[in-house]
């Protein structure tokens, strides 16, 4: 692993441009490539019976972390998953959040204590949103966390936000109605959580940390054409770097 991660410092610095060595012969690096069909269900099966401390599944996007969630939570509690997060599950949040002058943070490991139904969130009434009491790692109080009930329809209305924010900013040239627009953007934003199951995390939500194993869904980042080259060495140098023993890789074409 250590080879693999000097090989890829040389492609960041701009050293050498083969792709190849990302996969290459690398099963010496602990490195293996796994089928596009098989990454999911070894993905799976691995994560069934081990601990989320030390498995962890790396997408690019947040659309990828949640699928890839799914599929966990749909073998580990079947039928149940479909009806929300279970007591004592484990998740993580995909971002900053506040609620009642409390703070959860990115990526940060919680404990599900109880779940309750949907409801309007008591700040944004026009929004639904599902209650989750947290238990926060490494801190006793727990921590109430609002979940978004539509993704889509809370996402669109931070993306309004940000655009109105940016049009007093640049075409009206307004900067006192630009800081208002986005401290209405930061409050919203920061009122509802993104939770995925503790077994995924974003490649770079996951950086600073390491895992026994790691699968890392290059599919997902390859996707994005706007990745300059150096970008996506970047990526792949910090997914491929968590793994403290193996890393599991879904082939794809680069």
């Amino acid at each position: 692993m250590i080879k693999q991660a000097q090989r890829m410092r040389k492609m960041i610095a701009g050293k050498t441009k083969d792709f190849k060595i990302l996969y290459g012969e690398a099963s010496g690096y602990g490195i293996h490539r796994v089928k596009q069909r098989d990454f999911v269900k070894q993905f799976v099966r691995a994560a069934k019976d081990a601990d989320a401390k030390n498995i962890r599944g790396l997408t690019f996007t947040h659309e990828a972390a949640h699928e890839l969630s799914e599929a966990v939570r749909l073998e580990k509690f079947k039928d149940k998953a479909r009806d929300g997060w279970q007591d004592g599950e484990r998740v993580i949040n995909l971002h900053h959040i506040k609620h009642g002058g409390m703070q959860l943070y990115s990526s940060q490991e919680a404990v599900v204590v109880e779940s309750g139904p949907q409801e309007p969130h008591p700040n944004f009434p026009d929004f639904e949103a599902t209650p989750v009491l947290l238990r926060p790692e490494g801190r006793g109080a727990n921590f109430l966390c609002y979940e978004a009930a539509d993704y889509a329809k809370t996402i669109k209305h931070a993306q309004d936000l940000a655009a109105k924010a940016n049009h007093a900013r640049y075409q009206e040239h307004d900067d006192d109605a630009a800081r208002g627009y986005w401290r209405d953007f930061w409050k919203f934003k920061e009122s509802f959580g993104e939770l995925i199951s503790a077994y995924v995390c974003t490649i770079h939500r996951s950086q600073g940390s390491t895992f026994d194993a790691v699968y890392v869904d290059a599919e997902d980042i390859v996707a994005h054409k706007r990745h300059t080259p150096i970008s996506m060495y970047r990526l792949f140098y910090v997914a491929l770097s968590r793994a403290r023993y193996s890393t599991h890789v879904k082939d794809v074409k680069i």
